[in-house]
């Protein structure tokens, strides 16, 4: 994970002088999302993939007043279903710690939104 988290922000080190708020709150979500993707429930580690999948496949910023990486999340997913599982992903994503960092890696526009794309689709590489 050391290594991950290096590289993924490795290419930032070399453009700015100081940490942005997006930078702080993306690299809070890269570690939650790895923890998700190396999860012990296989269901949790599909569903991780399948939503990673479709951040690759949006062609464009996804539409939408809430442009935050819970809110995508959730829709990639669709509706929680009454009685899930404690190990279903969208059970997982409303842990109050989770949600809140999830919710702080926002986009404002098409630009902000490929950087995110860019750092999600390195996360799925590992």
């Amino acid at each position: 994970v050391f290594k991950l988290m290096k590289i993924t922000w490795y290419r930032r080190d070399q453009m700015l002088d100081e940490e942005t708020p997006y930078e702080a709150s993306m690299r809070e979500a890269c570690v939650w999302i790895l923890a998700l993707c190396a999860s012990n429930s296989k269901g949790v580690r599909l569903r991780m993939c399948e939503v990673l999948g479709k951040v690759e496949q949006a062609q464009i910023m996804p539409a939408g007043s809430n442009n935050n990486l819970k809110d995508f999340v959730k829709k990639a997913l669709g509706e929680r279903v009454e009685g899930q599982a404690k190990d279903n992903l969208l059970t997982m994503i409303d842990d109050d710690k989770c949600s809140k960092i999830l919710k702080e890696v926002v986009w404002n526009d098409e630009k902000e939104w490929n950087t995110t794309k860019k750092d999600l689709r390195l996360l799925r590489s590992f």
